[in-house]
Parts: structure tokens; sequence; C-alpha cells
């Protein structure tokens, strides 16, 4: 009985993993294949296929490849640090597992992949190269480059354009406030006298509107609409009449000087007249004084006289004028209602012209900022796509082109293609020149690994892009694989359906042509050396040997001192003691060898034995270990349980019937015979089948079914197909 405190028992595993020891010296076959893609001597590209079947090991045979040829290139960079001569070449390794994309674009897959290796490869990536901006003019990342500089110059034109516009919206604005400014301030009197004057010349009325214009005193009154208006309005009042009078004597200037003439004279004779009465007069003073007061009234007399002539006359003539001015009057008020609409008319359009330029300047500086963004984004996306770098430029660019399109293989192969060919020759031509660096690729490797799980599709398309991308002087691709699925996915793609059966010679014409094409890219065929009968046991050995116990976790430290009222949580119980299990024996050990060799053809399914059988031990009780171990007999449960469990890891297509037969037969012998008659158990499990049970005979001396009943339930549990029930009903036999 185990113990109240103690935790179920340790198993030992080895994970299907593709590291670990190499025992089982795949380092003899790896090492040649490593000095050759890494070989100064040999060109690129080259493509080598390591084939094996399904669980033969072929990733952890590409995992000791790889790190072959890391051993060849440090040696290599330390030759060259010293100055020696190498024959390895520089390589940058990629691993390439088109399972994980299936249902993907492998295209896409397989060039984003390799582009983002050379992005992250340190130091030798080439991103880390000086002549970074050598890339940035081939394939994609050039065609992206050179559209973003040619929006951005188009954007600097568009700016430059927008700015002459503005700066001519700006010039209109400022003449248009100026012409509105000028035409609120522009009297009417101009345009009223130069229409008026028109008009006048047009109807023929100018000259008799001088004429009468002339008669008062005024030059070329047809020209001076304002004057008219004045002449008008002024002989329609008593004043105004008077006021014209005024304005003629005036303007008439030969009238004045008569007038002022006639008075002199009269001034002259009455002067003449008193000198000569005051001298006849003997200087009679009193006479002298009625003289003088007689002939001043007699000179205003005259003078009064004289001046009522004149003004009579005088005022007939400005009557007159007027009177022929006044039809005109009519003329003059239409000129100005004239005046004052187009006045209207001109100051609402110069304000609609103000506007529109003060709209176009604004539109205009709308336009400014809207190229000025586009300017500002265009640099900032070609700063955003060098800051990436070229890789993620061109990865960008074939996700946004998978994006847009439903169809993208037209279009993202011959790009992908492209990109890879301007590649190849940069590296290519760089490694000609003088300032190549030692670090910096020289050839690229790609393992391609797990092609052989893939659809029919997924694999001609990785095989396609193997062909059409990597056909170039730098690259190198190692594939590990079932040659048989490439040879029934290119014949099912190629020439009809895949056939079913295993033989691929089923259809020999299929397979030929499907042999000639892997031809044309896989240069070195190399198979894998098939697992020996002393490899076997090596490997079973290797998994089965005593692995230092774990070390459970530390006691935990002593809680810290917690306030007083504050209740604690209650003690970690002490750490259980792990219940060990007994080893395997020599004679479990012995018989795993034994039949692994019979799965000499899977390495996958040895590793899988070896690893639920160690499971299987620890999941039983003590009383069934003690069975299964029999006390270190030969003869212990372990045989029956070890040839179970290997029938439903070898051949789990028909182990389900293989229990129910186990269920009927009568005796070993009887189970074989039924094995071997029974259609339902498929031809390549039945010689797997019939040679375990054979082995199992051997060993145990016995033909009894008992045994293989009682632990067919148990290894059952290890088993793809066989349902727990139906195991159950098989053990349930057991006598």
């Amino acid at each position: 009985m185990s113990e109240p405190n103690s935790v179920p028992p340790l198993s030992g595993f080895a994970p299907d993993a593709n590291s670990g020891e190499d025992v089982l010296d795949v380092d003899r076959q790896a090492m040649p294949i490593a000095t050759l893609i890494v070989e100064q001597s040999v060109m690129p590209p080259l493509c080598v296929g390591i084939f094996g079947a399904e669980g033969s090991g072929i990733t952890f045979f590409l995992r000791r490849v790889a790190q072959h040829v890391d051993a060849l290139i440090a040696a290599r960079a330390a030759q060259a640090h010293t100055g020696d001569a190498t024959a390895f070449c520089a390589a940058l390794q990629i691993n390439y597992n088109p399972w994980h994309y299936v249902g993907a674009n492998q295209w896409l897959a397989l060039a984003e992949r390799i582009l983002e290796a050379l992005q992250s490869s340190t130091p030798t990536g080439i991103d880390g190269d000086d002549r970074q901006e050598r890339l940035w003019q081939i394939g994609t990342a050039g065609k992206l480059l050179r559209e973003l500089e040619s929006k951005h110059e188009a954007a600097g034109r568009v700016l430059a354009i927008e700015q002459e516009a503005l700066a001519r919206a700006e010039a209109q604005y400022a003449a248009a406030v100026r012409q509105h400014a000028k035409q609120q301030s522009q009297p009417p009197q101009t345009e009223v006298n130069d229409l008026f004057a028109s008009r006048a010349d047009e109807d023929g009325s100018a000259e008799a509107i001088d004429r009468a214009g002339a008669r008062l005193g005024l030059k070329q009154l047809s020209r001076n609409a304002t004057g008219l208006r004045k002449v008008l309005a002024q002989a329609n009042t008593p004043m105004g009449r008077a006021s014209l009078l005024t304005s003629t004597l005036t303007a008439q200037k030969y009238i004045g000087s008569v007038f002022l003439l006639f008075l002199v004279i009269l001034l002259v004779g009455a002067a003449a007249w008193v000198l000569f009465s005051l001298y006849s007069e003997m200087r009679d003073v009193s006479r002298w004084v009625e003289t003088v007061e007689n002939a001043l009234g007699a000179l205003a007399t005259v003078g009064t006289f004289f001046v009522l002539v004149v003004a009579l006359l005088l005022g007939n003539r400005v009557l007159s004028a007027a009177d022929a001015l006044q039809p005109y009057g009519r003329t003059l008020d239409a000129v100005v209602a004239d005046v004052r609409r187009r006045r209207k008319y001109e100051k609402l359009v110069a304000a609609q012209r103000e506007a529109a330029s003060l709209r176009q300047e604004e539109d205009s500086r709308a336009r400014v900022a809207e190229a000025l963004r586009n300017a500002g984004l265009a640099e900032q996306a070609i700063a955003d796509l060098r800051s990436g770098g070229v890789q993620r430029a061109v990865i960008d660019a074939y996700r946004a082109l998978i994006a847009t399109h439903q169809d993208v293989r037209p279009s993202l192969v011959p790009m992908i293609r492209e990109d890879f060919e301007a590649l190849s020759r940069y590296l290519l031509e760089q490694q000609n020149g003088a300032d190549w660096k030692v670090s910096q690729p020289q050839r690229i490797i790609i393992y391609i690994d797990d092609l052989d799980r893939c659809p029919p599709a997924t694999v001609v398309d990785v095989i396609q892009a193997i062909q059409l991308i990597l056909a170039f002087p730098i690259f190198v691709v190692v594939i590990g694989v079932n040659p048989a699925w490439l040879i029934r996915a290119i014949a099912g793609t190629y020439s009809g359906p895949i056939p079913q059966a295993a033989d691929v010679t089923d259809d020999i014409s299929a397979a030929a042509r499907s042999v000639r094409t892997l031809a044309t890219f896989i240069h070195i065929p190399f198979w894998m050396r098939p697992l020996t009968s002393r490899g076997a046991v090596r490997f079973v050995r290797d998994i089965l040997a005593p692995r230092t116990e774990p070390v459970w976790p530390m006691e935990p430290s002593a809680p810290a001192e917690m306030p007083s009222g504050v209740t604690t949580a209650a003690p970690t119980p002490a750490t259980p003691a792990v219940e060990t299990i007994a080893p395997l024996t020599e004679q479990e050990i012995s018989f795993l060898e034994e039949v692994a060799v019979t799965l000499v053809d899977s390495l996958r399914d040895v590793k899988r034995l070896a690893n639920c059988y160690q499971i299987l031990r620890t999941t039983l009780l003590p009383e069934q270990l003690e069975l299964l171990i029999g006390n270190g007999a030969a003869t212990g449960g372990h045989l029956a349980a070890i040839t179970q469990l290997a029938i439903v890891i070898a051949a789990p297509l028909s182990a389900p019937r293989y229990v129910e037969l186990l269920g009927q037969a009568a005796s070993l012998d009887n189970l074989m015979k039924s094995a071997d008659d029974d259609y339902s158990i498929q031809y390549h499990e039945r010689d797997v089948i019939r040679y375990l049970l054979m082995l199992y005979r051997q060993w145990s001396g016995t033909i009894d079914l008992d045994g293989l009943r009682a632990w067919v339930e148990v290894a059952a549990r290890h088993s793809f197909t066989v349902p727990p029930t139906m195991a159950a009903k098989a053990a349930h036999m057991a006598g």
C-alpha cells in the first residue's frame, strides 16, 4: 500500500523532440550533407532531398545537419579572422514547416519566412549592411519607394501650384477690396455729367443746352449736369431767379464794364457840372450845396433808370434761357435715376466680387493646407517604409496584395520571383566587391520539413515555390520527406486522382512522371540509413536509462510575524514522500529490445512503445506491478503487456479486429491462424501481428491466451483505434 501522504510514482518519458543525443550515429550521415551545402566550390542553386519513412527521424536528421553547418560557419569565421583560407562560406539557415501554414498561401508564407529571417539575422542579416540603400532600388521595395517618392513629388508640385493660386487669390481679393472702396468713395456727379452729355450728344440737344447756358454765363452746360440741375432749381423761385441774374451779371463781364463806364461818365459829367455851377455862382456856398444835391439826385435818378433798364433786359434773357432749359429737366432726372441704379448694381457686384475673392482665397488656403498635409503624409509614408526595413516593406506589400485580390497567384508569384531574383543578384554582386564582410551571407539554406503531412495541393504549392522562387544561385534547399507521398501528390495533381494504395507503383505512368518531376528540382536524393536491430537496442536503452530523480520544491519559509488579531492561514503540510517504483528489469529491457527490432521501420513507433510502457507501469497498482514484473521471472506479465502494446502501436488499423479475435480464439495458434485468414486485417499489418505473437510464444513458452487477454485492456489505453469497451470484453474472456 502507498503511504497516505505519497504521490503517484514518477514515470520516465522521452519527448518526441528533434534534439537530444545522437545514439543512432546520425552524424555520420548528416556531416557530409552539411559539408556539401556550405562548401565554397559547390555553386547553388542546390536542392537535397533527405528521404525516409514516416517516423524515421527526418526532423532530427535535419536538425543535426543544421548544427553541423553552424559549426562549419563558426570555424570559417575563426579562420577568416586569422587570415587563413577557408573552404566554406557564410550561410543563413532558415526552417520552414509548410504543415504550420496549411490552408494559407504557401508562396507568401515561405517568402515571409525567408525575409523575416533576413531581417532579424545578426550579424549575417542584410539590415546590418551599410549598403542598405542599394536594396531600396530593386524589386518590390524599389517600386514601393519610387511610388511613394513619386507621390511625394506630386504632392510637392500640387503644393507649389496651390501656393501660387493662393497668392493670386490674395491679390484678387485685395484688388476687389480697393475697387469696392473706390466705388464707395467716388461721387456720382461725374457719372451723371458723363451720361447726360452722352445722351445730349445722341439726341442732338447738346448745342441748344450750351446756347441757353451761354445766355446764363455758363459754358458747355451740356457737359455739366450738376450746373443744369442747379439752374433748373433756381428758376422755380424768385430768389433763385435773382441769384441767376446775379450770376449772369457776374459771368457777363462786358455788361458790367459798360455799366461801370456809364457810371463813370455820369460821375464825371456831374462833377464838371457842379464845378461849373460853383464857379459861375461866385462861390456861393449855399448855392454850391444845392447844386451838388441836385447833381447827385439827377445822377441817382439816371443810374437807377439805367440799372432798371439793364436788369429788365438781363432778366428777360435769364428767364428765356431758363425756360429753354426746362425740357431737359426730365432727361436729367432720368439720367440721375439711371446713375443711381447703375451705382447700386455696381456696388452689389463689387460686394459680390469681394466676397467671391474672399471665398476663393479661403478655398486656396484650404487647398494649400490639404496639399501640405498630403506632402507631410507622403513624407511620413516614406519614413515609415524605411523605418521597417526592406524586408518588412516587401512582406507588407505581399499581404496588401492578398487582402485586395481573390486569386493573387498571377500577381504574387511574379512579384516574389522578381524580388528573390533581385536579392540573389544583389548578394552575388556584393560578394564580388572589395568591401564584402565575412559575416554577410553568401548563401541561404532553407530546411523544409513535414511536407509529407500536408495535403497534396499544399505539397504541389511548395514544390512549385521551390522550383520558381528558389532557383537562384544563392539558395540551397534541404527537404526532409517521404518521397512516396511526394510522388502520390504530384501524380494526383497532374495525372488524376491520388492512388489509394500505399504502393505508388499501382499507377506506373503517373509514378514515372512524378519521379521525373522530382528529379527536376531535387538534385541530390539521399535516403537515411534505416534503423538496424543494433540501433533499435541502443535507442531503447537510451530511452530507458535511469535518470536523476526530480528535486521536490524546497520547504516553504516560515511565515512572517502577523499583527495581533489577524488570523493566519493553516500551516503548510509537510512535503509528501515520493513513491518510488521498481526500475525496469533486465528481462523487460531485453524483450523491449527484441520487439523494437520488429518495429524497425518506424523510429517513432519504437519511441512510442518505450514511452507508453513506462507510463503503463506507473499506472499499475502494486499487485498489478508484481504480476507485470513476475518477481524477475522471464515469464512475467511484461511479455504479454509489451506484446499487446506493440500490436496497438504498430498495427493501429487492424488492432480493433485483432482484439475481437483475441476474445474469440481458443489458443495462440488459433489466434494467429484467424489473423492470417481474416481479410479485415490490413495486409501490411498482418506480418507485424504474426511476428509479435510468435515472439511472445517464443519468450513465454506458452500458447495460452489468458496472459494476453489479461493485459489487453491496459495496453489498449495507449491505442488510437481500440475502444475501451472492446478491450474490456476481450479481457473478461481470461480464464
